[in-house]
């Protein structure tokens, strides 16, 4: 009976006790409806920004400000935060009101998407943000990327005709010129295989990680690249956003993606 009063009054309880949840169900109810609205800006907390979809938005918003995924403690009063997948820059106007005085590099690969991040920064006047259009990788060259316009933009191996040719960089250069990372967010739709790996000397200057792990239909999952490099160094909280029942009967709802985990590393 208990079991049962706190799985259906877990959402009552969090109703009436938490306020970052009502302002979610608020944003839920007025943004969850429909899949786009024409672009204006909206506010977010003390920001006005422009959203490109609204339940990418909706989902976005419960993760960083009612789940809390990207807050953490550090004692540097000027942290240095590294965003890999900074979409519309929900999560960098996250970081910038846990640390007002951050130094924040932000990575966005889909160049349409990278406008409306650059606006919603830019108009925000927020400074200490470097914002770069380019695809985090284990080189430097051009790969071909596949845009969706929202949050699911991804490298793919082959182009298709849907591609695009970006610039990627090598990340374990980019992150060599930094003594001290306090945190580092990787959001980059299934590339964290190969990069997570590439970077793995650069782990001993890295406080936290934050891995968004993507597993997509007719690949292989390549878990072990990201779980085995990331536990040698960090004690994992994994969280599983995608849970579904009978997990041995894929959900036809599972078109590309049959596995995402959050994965949270940090140090003892």
């Amino acid at each position: 009976m208990k079991f049962i009063a706190q799985f259906f009054f877990k959402g009552l309880y969090y109703l009436l006790t938490d306020k970052s949840f009502r302002k979610f169900v608020v944003i839920a109810s007025i943004y969850g409806i429909k899949k786009r609205i024409p672009t204006n800006k909206i506010s977010v907390n003390n920001f006005k920004i422009n959203i490109l979809h609204n339940k990418s938005f909706v989902w976005q918003y419960y993760e960083i400000y009612f789940k809390k995924y990207y807050n953490f403690l550090t004692s540097n009063k000027y942290p240095i935060i590294i965003d890999c997948g900074a979409n519309l820059g929900l999560s960098i106007l996250n970081f910038k009101e846990q640390y007002p005085n951050s130094k924040i590099y932000a990575f966005e690969a889909d160049k349409e998407v990278f406008k409306v991040l650059s606006d919603n920064i830019n108009s925000n006047l927020i400074e200490g943000i470097t914002l770069i259009n380019k695809a985090v990788w284990h080189k430097n060259e051009i790969i071909s990327f596949l845009p969706d316009g929202v949050d699911g933009g991804k490298v793919e191996q082959h182009s298709t005709n849907n591609s695009m040719q970006i610039d990627a960089i090598d990340f374990k250069e980019f992150l060599d010129q930094f003594d001290k990372i306090d945190f580092l967010k990787i959001d980059i739709e299934g590339a964290e295989t190969d990069v997570i790996p590439h970077i793995e000397s650069c782990f001993d200057r890295v406080d936290k990680v934050f891995v968004e792990f993507h597993s997509f239909k007719n690949s292989q999952q390549k878990i072990e690249n990201v779980i085995s490099v990331l536990s040698k160094h960090y004690r994992l909280y994994i969280d599983n956003p995608s849970f579904r029942n009978e997990p041995f009967f894929p959900s036809k709802k599972d078109n590309l993606m049959d596995l995402q985990l959050n994965i949270f590393a940090y140090k003892d």
